[in-house]
């Protein structure tokens, strides 16, 4: 009896707060992509590199809500369609012109292959805590419906990114030197 009465009345509960928090997961999800999208917008490559197209989107395998991110793919940027690419961590990440690092990902596998990504002008973001300061370009979280965003501008410069001023201005923390 108990367990008819806890499939009656509690696993629809359970469903619903499950279903509820992967909408929610969603909903961050696609906040991740949009503002993505409009992060490519603040930046510029190198000239030799902008003459390339389309920009080079790299994700890794895991990352997750796949569904999602494919919206970004053939979407434009400064002129430029995205390519949506799907990678492991042992493909070139040279080979990328954009490189998203979800959370899930180690802040060290930017540190293995800095000099690789920053000699290729590969625009990093990632979504860990310190990915900036560890030698990410960008860093992005979102908390409560508001984005903060964090950049080092010393490693956007040796990758020989330029960051618009009005990005670098809402940024809640520029790192200029450090260790990377």
């Amino acid at each position: 009896m108990p367990t008819i009465i806890f499939r009656l009345i509690f696993l629809p509960i359970l469903l619903s707060a499950f279903s509820a928090e992967s909408s929610e997961h969603l909903k961050e999800e696609t906040l991740k992509v949009n503002y993505l999208l409009q992060l490519t917008k603040f930046i510029h490559w190198p000239n030799t590199l902008i003459q390339r197209m389309p920009l080079k989107l790299c994700l890794f395998e895991n990352t997750p809500a796949k569904d999602i991110w494919q919206k970004i793919h053939l979407q434009r940027s400064q002129g430029h369609e995205i390519q949506l690419s799907y990678i492991n961590q042992n493909n070139s990440l040279s080979e990328c012109d954009i490189l998203f690092i979800h959370k899930l990902i180690p802040n060290s596998m930017i540190q293995k292959n800095y000099y690789s990504l920053v000699s290729n002008s590969v625009l990093t973001i990632g979504e860990r805590e310190d990915f900036a300061k560890d030698g990410g370009v960008i860093e992005f979280t979102l908390t409560d419906k508001h984005v903060d965003i964090k950049i080092n501008l010393k490693t956007a410069i040796e990758a020989g990114l330029s960051i618009n001023a009005n990005l670098i201005e809402i940024a809640s923390n520029v790192y200029q030197q450090g260790q990377i």
